[in-house]
């Protein structure tokens, strides 16, 4: 829109080229870079439990768990550290 700024993202490192868009990453699945957890796509069943990072406890997603030793996007990041 015309006049309207729009906020950069928060983490731009945590986005992917897939489909022919954009896709934003939530985490990864046992801490593997090439394992994303991505955004459920609409109209598909899943469960209702949460994937919490496994390192600092954080909610990635709140459906599509369990998923043991995933780890959220700041962790990964930060790994080298």
């Amino acid at each position: 829109m015309a006049g309207q700024a729009s906020l950069p993202s928060t983490n731009m490192a945590a986005e992917i080229f897939r489909g022919g868009k954009m896709t934003e990453i939530l985490g990864y699945y046992g801490g593997d870079i090439t394992k994303p957890i991505l955004p459920t796509k609409r109209g598909t069943i899943t469960t209702h439990a949460f994937i919490l990072c496994s390192q600092c406890g954080a909610a990635i997603k709140s459906n599509g768990g369990p998923a043991f030793g995933a780890w959220c996007v700041t962790c990964m990041e930060n790994q080298g550290e």
